[in-house]
């Protein structure tokens, strides 16, 4: 139960990080693009 619990939390931190790290990457393109077209 607690090696079951504690593989949840990993995963679910590296979805949470992984996900982050999509927004963060998406923000800096969506923001390139926006001074790209000023």
């Amino acid at each position: 139960m607690i090696t079951l619990l504690k593989f949840d939390t990993e995963s679910f931190s590296f979805f949470w990080i992984s996900s982050w790290n999509l927004v963060i990457t998406f923000l800096k393109f969506h923001i390139e693009n926006v001074l790209g077209i000023w």
